[in-house]
């Protein structure tokens, strides 16, 4: 991978995180502001808990992708981005291009979904 190519990786890579970021901030935020706004029914007191934890549950699985995304960027630091973890070939470009903080290419993560079916 050339310089020019880590460089797009790395604004595209900086770019989600800042949009993750905002939103997960955003839905944390509004996930614990829910039923702060006085008296509510018992039906109003379980919808407001079931959007709290919608919203909660998005908020963690945006934190998770954070994560990936701070990896990544890791990766390119240290000149191991775009290799699978697992077998140590280069991922596709197509493949990062799509999910450009994944560790995986696409032949040892089909690997991994046969043997960890969800």
């Amino acid at each position: 991978m050339d310089r020019e190519q880590k460089e797009e990786f790395f604004r595209r890579l900086l770019a989600q995180r800042r949009e993750l970021a905002g939103d997960a901030s955003t839905r944390t935020h509004d996930g614990f502001a829910l039923g702060q706004d006085g008296a509510q029914d018992v039906g109003d007191a379980a919808a407001n808990t079931a959007a709290r934890q919608l919203l909660l549950g998005l908020g963690d699985r945006e934190r998770r992708q954070l994560r990936e995304i701070d990896d990544a960027l890791e990766r390119l630091d240290h000149d191991t981005f775009g290799f699978c973890e697992a077998c140590g070939e280069e991922i596709g470009a197509a493949r990062l291009q799509i999910l450009p903080h994944t560790v995986l290419c696409v032949d040892c993560k089909a690997i991994e979904e046969q043997q960890n079916p969800r």
